[in-house]
């Protein structure tokens, strides 16, 4: 039987964990990351926002043609906000294989999966529920700026194929009996022909 000193070493034997971290790809998986939340909480407050109050917000002629604009273009916003969501999730991910060794990748995977739970899921949904107007207002420019670079390569297609499909497979939307769904449907209506109607003539 070997000395107690020769077996306390192997029972408490030392682990050595070796990990390398790309700093760039980290940095580009966190990026990716915040593109993502980004286009999440322009999703969420697209589906959130009340035109009444985004029109009290920007009193006057401007808040009237806010308003307009985004009930003309809303479907291609949407489509903008899904594609910041999608390409910022797809782009972590792809980011993450070379951030981390072959070894530490699954954790690393784990670990953004986690992130994104949060960071693009139920904090943007949260706050868009509780202040979809202004957050809207602070993420339009990049909305606009993202449709004017991606609306004719990307966003009318998707737009136009996502149509098609609806037609092949005959689905069309359901009439509400919600009372609230009924009233906020018809308040983005009303608001958006009384904004037109309102709207100077450029005759």
């Amino acid at each position: 039987m070997p000395p107690v000193p020769e077996i306390l070493p192997a029972l408490s034997g030392q682990v050595e964990v070796s990990l390398l971290v790309s700093p760039a790809s980290v940095a580009l998986v966190l990026l990716c990351l915040a593109i993502s939340s980004f286009g999440s909480f322009c999703a969420n407050c697209l589906a959130y926002y009340s035109p009444t109050k985004l029109q009290n917000r920007l009193p006057g002629e401007e808040g009237q043609r806010l308003v307009a604009h985004l009930e003309q273009r809303e479907g291609e916003y949407r489509i903008m906000a899904r594609f910041y969501f999608l390409s910022g999730l797809i782009g972590a991910f792809f980011a993450a294989q070379k951030a981390v060794d072959g070894a530490s990748l699954p954790w690393f995977l784990g670990g953004i999966s986690i992130t994104a739970l949060f960071a693009c899921g139920s904090v943007p949904s949260t706050v868009a529920n509780l202040r979809a107007e202004a957050t809207l207002l602070r993420t339009m420019p990049f909305l606009r700026g993202g449709l004017w670079l991606l609306r004719w390569p990307v966003i009318l297609p998707v737009q136009v194929i996502t149509s098609g499909i609806l037609r092949v497979l005959r689905i069309r939307e359901e009439p509400s009996t919600n009372p609230v769904e009924l009233d906020r449907k018809s308040t983005r209506l009303n608001s958006s022909h009384s904004s037109v109607s309102r709207m100077p003539s450029s005759a």
